[in-house]
């Protein structure tokens, strides 16, 4: 029979004990890390969908606005800024990008175009309008654009951004009516775009 010392008992003893505390110290430590960890990737998908835009503090849209000069009726009430387009008469409305998938299939989730859309109205000839509106878009440092042929009257203008995306600019009449006309200014935004459309 083997007789154990008290000392010898005491000293396996505190060995379990240091092994106990050493095991508890790094589960403590795992545990901190792991909350860490999840409080990052939280915070980072968060911040993701908070703060991501497809046009940084606006920068692509200060480049399309100006173009609203060109178009008649601009800065009086014949041509209101509204929030959301209305059928029924005139309006200008500037749209920021919107994450959206034309088709809802993975991986063709991104962003929408920059873009501002007009409806106005102008009661002279096509020719009138195209040489008005495109001596002001050049000195906006917009370039004509060829169109194809359609129905309706049509023009266009393109302009290269200095990110090297080309912004585009199109009016035309709207369909049966010979004073009433569209224009749609937009440009790609920043970072992945929607796809699928």
């Amino acid at each position: 029979m083997t007789v154990t010392s008290s000392e010898d008992f005491e000293r396996g003893h505190g060995h379990r004990r240091g092994q106990q505390g050493t095991s508890t110290f790094l589960r403590w430590i795992g545990a901190v890390i792991v909350a860490c960890a999840l409080i990052a990737a939280v915070g980072w998908w968060l911040s993701d969908r908070v703060t991501a835009s497809g046009d940084p503090g606006g920068s692509i849209m200060k480049q399309i606005a100006p173009v609203a000069f060109a178009i008649p009726g601009y800065g009086t009430s014949a041509l209101p800024v509204v929030d959301e387009p209305t059928p029924s008469h005139p309006y200008l409305i500037m749209s920021e990008p919107r994450q959206d998938s034309c088709d809802g299939m993975a991986g063709t989730q991104g962003w929408t175009d920059v873009t501002m859309q007009a409806a106005f109205t102008y009661t002279q000839s096509s020719g009138s309008l195209s040489e008005q509106m495109g001596r002001r878009l050049a000195v906006l440092g917009r370039e004509t654009s060829p169109v194809p042929p359609t129905p309706q009257d049509q023009m266009a203008w393109t302009k290269k951004l200095p990110s090297g995306a080309k912004a585009t600019i199109s009016v035309q009449e709207v369909l049966g009516s010979s004073s009433a006309w569209e224009l749609v200014a937009q440009a790609p935004p920043a970072g992945k775009a929607a796809s699928g459309c």
